[in-house]
């Protein structure tokens, strides 16, 4: 996946773009990398709307509200 809705946003906040294996979609929360945990991190301190767009991006098949509480755990 190389683009996605938001996706200049999440870069912005991030202040820089976002590499290939930040950018890799996964079946599940489970399957989330430790470069995707270092964004969704970094985005769910400063920006929540930012971070639910990226994992929206990156993990397509997951539910609204799993996302949301993976974002409060990580903020």
């Amino acid at each position: 996946m190389s683009s996605f809705e938001g996706r200049a946003q999440v870069e912005n906040e991030l202040g820089r773009a976002l590499i290939h294996q930040e950018l890799s979609a996964v079946p599940s929360i489970n399957e989330l990398s430790p470069a995707h945990f270092a964004v969704l991190r970094s985005l769910a301190r400063c920006q929540r709307l930012a971070a639910l767009l990226y994992l929206r991006a990156v993990v397509p098949d997951s539910t609204t509200p799993l996302l949301v509480e993976l974002i409060d755990r990580c903020g």
